[in-house]
């Protein structure tokens, strides 16, 4: 993963529970470090959990409560959870 660029992306595809799914994310890795920030600016961190396909399932710490599906900002930060 080093070396990546941060990918971010306006809206979200799914949000239920602590997973927000991505159908249209690139080049991402299982394990890496996702941040996810409402409308109002407040960030939550998440980590890719698993990848199908062009989609990818990512767990947001905190939860996905007052996340709107098109108002989320999704960035992959291009470096491992850890």
């Amino acid at each position: 993963m080093a070396g990546i660029p941060d990918r971010e992306y306006l809206g979200a595809d799914s949000l239920s529970g602590p997973i927000l799914v991505m159908n249209r994310a690139g080049h991402v890795a299982m394990g890496e470090r996702v941040a996810v920030r409402d409308a109002s600016g407040n960030e939550r961190t998440g980590v890719v959990l698993r990848i199908a396909g062009e989609s990818c399932f990512v767990q947001v710490f905190g939860g996905t409560k007052r996340l709107s599906p098109t108002d989320t900002k999704v960035t992959f930060m291009g470096k491992p959870f850890t």
